[in-house]
């Protein structure tokens, strides 16, 4: 998870990054959350250019899931007065 994190934010476009893993990891009895997050995610900012993604897989095991966030800055560039 470290490596694909790190593989993401090697772009200069991206200010932040977050990687959301969900269910039965590593054949455990228990399900379990994790998380790994990297710079900057403002996720109560409607200006901020997020993209996400998710996607399930339905193993013999039980269905895991992951959810990607990740931030490219803001969609609005603030406005300088001119006067």
């Amino acid at each position: 998870m470290k490596k694909y994190l790190e593989a993401c934010l090697q772009n200069k476009e991206v200010k932040g990054a977050k990687i959301l893993l969900a269910g039965r990891l590593g054949g455990a009895d228990i399900a379990r959350r994790e998380s790994l997050k990297r710079g900057m995610l403002p996720l109560q900012t409607l200006r901020a250019d997020i993209d996400y993604g998710y996607a399930t897989a339905f193993t013999t095991y039980g269905t895991t899931g992951v959810k990607v966030w990740i931030y490219k800055g803001e969609v609005f560039e603030k406005k300088t007065d001119g006067s």
